[in-house]
C-alpha cells in the first residue's frame, strides 16, 4: 500500500462476486453469506480502487452491534506501517 493511496470505509448494498469472494473466505457456506448480508450493514474497505476488506454488522440488540463476518484480501494482510 502506498502511503498517498485512500482508505475509504463506506456502505454497500448490494453482493456482487468482488465482495462474495471475500466473504466466502470467512464463512464458506454461500447460504449463510445471503442470511446474513439480508439483515447486516455491510462495508467495505478500499485502498484507492482496490478492494482491501469486507465486514457484515448485525444488530442484535438495541446499541449493540457485532461483526458476523470480515475479511481481508490476501494482497492487503500483514502489511507494515512505517
Amino acid at each position: 500500500m502506498s502511503p498517498t493511496q485512500a482508505i475509504t470505509i463506506q456502505p454497500f448494498a448490494s453482493l456482487d462476486a468482488e465482495h462474495m469472494e471475500l466473504l466466502l473466505e470467512a464463512d464458506p457456506s454461500v447460504r449463510m453469506v445471503h442470511t446474513v448480508f439480508a439483515r447486516a450493514d455491510a462495508y467495505e474497505i478500499r485502498v484507492g480502487d482496490d478492494l482491501a476488506g469486507v465486514m457484515l454488522l448485525v444488530g442484535p440488540g438495541p446499541e449493540i452491534m457485532e461483526i458476523a463476518n470480515i475479511s481481508v484480501a490476501r494482497s492487503h494482510r500483514r502489511q507494515e506501517t512505517d
